[in-house]
């Protein structure tokens, strides 16, 4: 049993699997603490007279924004990743089986079998193959040719490989 694949990988998908490569903890953090921290400013804005003027305000206001412009330069170090990466940009293309995995590239073919890859993580359609503890393949539900593809990638994948 041979399965094939093909396809380009989109920026909205290296989008998410830079997501899924931060520790849930700290998406958390970065979702949720400015927003929190906003509603302690308004609370003491509203509560105390004097912190208007205060030095606290003005602390508070600056580590606000200083959050916020790491949050910014974040999503710029992620799009500035994907720009930068031409081997991700074109088209992808190679053949799974029980040996292990062919990926070829315009650039040339890498061969892994399955003692190589390390774990595998499925976030919503897109599958995660670590070769390494920063290193994965990306193989997203549309590379595949058909549904039937895809349930038997997973079954193979389910079988050869570890889940994280």
């Amino acid at each position: 049993m041979s399965i094939q694949f093909s396809g380009t990988l989109t920026e909205q998908q290296f989008n998410r699997f830079q997501e899924c490569c931060t520790p849930a903890v700290l998406r958390w953090i970065l979702k949720w603490l400015p927003w929190f921290w906003l509603g302690l400013i308004l609370i003491q804005v509203l509560s105390f007279s004097g912190y208007i003027g205060s030095f606290g305000m003005f602390r508070d206001v600056f580590l606000l924004l200083y959050f916020l412009l790491i949050l910014k330069f974040r999503e710029r170090q992620i799009r500035r990743a994907w720009q930068s990466n031409k081997l991700v940009q074109g088209e992808i293309s190679g053949v799974i089986d029980q040996e292990g995995i062919v990926w070829s590239h315009a650039y040339g073919e890498l061969r892994y079998p399955w003692e190589i890859i390390l774990k595998y993580r499925e976030v919503a359609d897109i599958f995660l193959l670590y070769t390494a503890i920063n290193q994965a393949l990306l193989l997203p539900h549309s590379f595949f040719n058909s549904e039937e593809d895809w349930k038997q990638f997973r079954q193979l994948i389910a079988e050869k490989l570890p889940k994280k």
